[in-house]
């Protein structure tokens, strides 16, 4: 029996003549299908003999769907370039195609190239919607052969808005952290916030086709959604999100905010701010069907609070204290402090507010009685007017340290204030002390001083007249700590010396900073650091910048 596979030209032939006697009925399609041109060119190989007269059958196999058998047009002959619009289903770009000679003759074909282009003109330049080659360079026999792309370019891609612009604000609580050791109040977070805590541009992780209040879109950082993309819409999505992201950082740059206030003497201070992001939310569609919403920053970044302040230690009028619980700490505030912050806090501040117990497991909330930070006032603290007899009383001042220089009690009775170079600039005699203050006279000048040890301040008079503050005190004024068989002193301004029972001394250390509680000494000869601790009244010991532990329990501590 004849096979009619062999022969496609006989199989179009049969089933007209069939469909002409009704053996067979005509496929209809359910509904009309939308046709697009295919302009197919078709290069023959130059070699001699190249060429047939042979029918020439191909079919297209697109990305989304197989078009019919169609024939080739042109005279296929050696070295010819044929080109013919061929009007199909819109398969679009095309993938692999079935090529079939028709062999009634022995006139093989072969065959250069074959391109297809989704157009009505064969020009790859101008061709948005790609093209594709398939390189053949070979003798085709006479059974289909398929063959897949080998070159060609994609359709190119355009991302454009297909939406309106919605504003969609958010807020978001940041807060900073400050330190103020000193003795007086002072100005503290001289910055001005950056906004680099705030996401400028940021891209729906699911295709969308709409936003508004009542959708729910999660939004991810563009790097991660736009690498979910092909090369070609890659680039076109970061084109339109670099756009976005050059209108969020002009916007951003504009928004200032200055953190800077007051903060009290001997306080640590979180200070949190709600602030309103104006965020502008848009869809964006490619070419290709894919849609994603850009949210971007669409307005200045403005406060809508004047903040909450965390003052720690929480001090009353009445001098007493009111515990923080920890959990209120990690939950509503560290929350909102830069990592680094935080980090900071742990190491350096957290362990010493424990101690004290200013920060307490829990919730806190508990009043806690005065610390030694903050002495009750003095029963009486005003000073005697002429005071003539020193009396015995809580101060054993001998050096007070002040900007740029010092007063020390250089023998008895006699103080003496030096400059920052270790000159004497001044002498004074002492007339009197109190429970707070030292009092001092300059007989060839007229001039009095009272060191208040209560307010940390030297005041400053004449003739007996009314003072008025002259050099806030620094730091600590401690210079002597005692342990058991034997103490450290400091000798002379930034040096201290560890004696033993017997008055000799064993080790010399350089005084390497102060703050609210400590002392920190360094031996630099044998890398040891002590911690002279005024609270805990320990005196820790480490090496090579480690952790300490205790080393002595402090007996006593003298200014």
């Amino acid at each position: 029996m004849f096979n009619f596979d062999n022969s496609p030209l006989l199989k179009k032939t049969a089933l007209g003549t069939f469909l002409a006697l009704g053996l067979v009925s005509s496929v209809q399609p359910a509904q009309a299908q939308s046709t697009i041109p295919y302009c197919i060119s078709v290069k023959t190989y130059t070699d001699s003999g190249s060429g047939t007269d042979n029918p020439i059958y191909m079919t297209m196999h697109g990305e989304n769907g197989t078009s019919e058998q169609f024939t080739l047009q042109g005279s296929h002959e050696n070295n010819d370039l044929d080109e013919f619009v061929h009007e199909t289903l819109d398969i679009g770009l095309i993938n692999r195609v079935t090529i079939d000679v028709d062999g009634w003759l022995a006139d093989k074909w072969a065959a250069n190239y074959v391109r297809v282009y989704r157009d009505t003109t064969c020009n790859r330049k101008d061709d948005a919607d790609g093209w594709s080659e398939f390189s053949i360079r070979k003798f085709l026999d006479y059974d289909p052969v398929s063959f897949n792309r080998t070159g060609g370019a994609l359709p190119r891609v355009t991302v454009t808005p297909a939406g309106p612009v919605v504003n969609n604000p958010i807020r978001i609580t940041l807060a900073q952290f400050s330190n103020n050791p000193g003795t007086l109040e002072q100005e503290v977070m001289r910055i001005t916030e950056s906004w680099s805590r705030v996401d400028g541009v940021s891209v729906s992780k699911d295709t969308t086709n709409t936003v508004g209040a009542g959708i729910s879109i999660t939004y991810e950082s563009p790097e991660t959604v736009a690498g979910t993309f092909g090369a070609e819409a890659r680039a076109e999505w970061q084109r339109s999100i670099n756009e976005a992201s050059s209108e969020s950082q002009e916007k951003m740059s504009a928004s200032e905010f200055n953190w800077a206030f007051m903060a009290p003497a001997h306080t640590a201070i979180i200070r949190k701010i709600t602030f309103e992001v104006p965020y502008a939310e848009q869809v964006y569609r490619s070419s290709t069907g894919e849609s994603r919403a850009i949210r971007k920053v669409g307005a200045q970044i403005r406060p809508v609070s004047s903040g909450d302040f965390l003052v720690i230690p929480q001090r009353n009028e009445d001098g007493s204290i009111t515990t923080i619980g920890l959990d209120t700490l990690e939950d509503e505030w560290f929350t909102h402090l830069d990592p680094d912050q935080v980090d900071t806090i742990r190491r350096q501040y957290l362990p010493k507010w424990l101690q004290a117990g200013w920060v307490v497991s829990g919730q806190g909330g508990q009043i806690i009685g005065q610390t030694p930070s903050t002495p009750a006032p003095p029963t009486n603290p005003t000073p005697p007017v002429n005071p003539t007899t020193p009396t015995p009383n809580a101060v054993t001042g001998t050096l007070i340290k002040f900007a740029n220089g010092y007063l020390q009690e250089t023998s008895s009775g006699v103080w003496q204030e030096f400059n920052a170079n270790g000159q004497v600039t001044f002498t004074f005699q002492e007339t009197g002390r109190d429970d707070w203050s030292v009092y001092l006279n300059d007989a060839s000048r007229n001039v009095q001083l009272q060191l208040d040890l209560y307010r940390k301040m030297i005041f400053y008079g004449q003739n007996n007249g009314p003072k008025s503050d002259l050099y806030p005190i620094t730091a600590s004024d401690i210079t002597l700590a005692r342990f058991a068989n034997g103490h450290l002193r400091e000798t002379s301004p930034g040096v201290w010396q560890e004696f033993n029972a017997n008055g000799q001394v064993t080790f010399t250390f350089q005084e390497t900073g102060r703050d609210d509680w400590s002392i920190y000494l360094n031996d630099p000869s044998r890398n040891v650091q002590l911690q002279l601790d005024v609270y805990r009244k320990m005196i820790s010991y480490g090496q090579n910048n480690e952790p300490k532990s205790d080393l002595y329990a402090v007996t006593s501590f003298y200014r």
